[in-house]
């Protein structure tokens, strides 16, 4: 459940991040935050509370991806 709703919210980002024609940078922050909520599934695959309490906190990191892309796309859109 976890994982389908981190790919729905990682689709509507990209949706609106396609609609609002944004740029490279961004998809490269959109990227990573992929590849963090990846990184976050093999984390909680065992259930284990320690393993699932450290892919919770790595939501900062998502979160920083995410605006760090959009941030560098609108201070770098010529």
């Amino acid at each position: 459940m976890i994982g389908a709703l981190q790919l729905a919210a990682l689709g509507g980002l990209g949706l609106v991040g396609w609609i609002s024609g944004l740029g490279h940078w961004y998809w490269v922050g959109l990227a990573v935050a992929a590849a963090l909520a990846a990184h976050q599934q093999v984390l909680i695959r065992n259930r284990q509370p320690a393993e699932c309490f450290r892919a919770f906190l790595n939501n900062n990191l998502l979160g920083l991806a995410v605006f760090a892309g959009l941030a560098l796309d609108y201070l770098f859109r010529g």
